[in-house]
């Protein structure tokens, strides 16, 4: 059964909800690149988020200062997370292996602390 077709209002409300939930991870990222986020402060605010559980984990990761796309996939392979998992779908031992993951490897973000330019 195919879907009924949008009416123009019902368009804008949802382009509306749309572009509010990417600014709203954009405002994420940001905070997680100039570190005044951490990955735990993250992963505690997705259960109360509903716009941030759906944003994919590599998207977070390589929102790190000094993390990539192979480094984030490096990273997910190491901690047994799917590729295409969203935050929200991270399971309670996941999140306590990812945070545990980057208190050891503090070092990942401390380089590209030193090899950023200062302002």
């Amino acid at each position: 059964m195919p879907l009924s077709p949008l009416t123009e209002q019902a368009r804008a409300v949802a382009r509306e909800k749309a572009v509010a939930a990417r600014t709203h991870r954009q405002d994420i990222k940001q905070k997680l690149s100039d570190r005044t986020l951490s990955v735990r402060e993250v992963l505690d605010m997705v259960d109360s988020d509903p716009v941030l559980a759906k944003m994919p984990v590599d998207q977070m990761l390589r929102a790190l200062p000094g993390i990539g796309a192979v480094r984030a996939q490096s990273i997910m392979s190491d901690l047994d997370i799917a590729p295409s998992r969203r935050l929200g779908g991270l399971g309670v031992h996941q999140r306590r292996k990812m945070v545990e993951f980057f208190n050891r490897n503090a070092r990942l973000l401390n380089r590209a602390r030193r090899n950023r330019p200062q302002s």
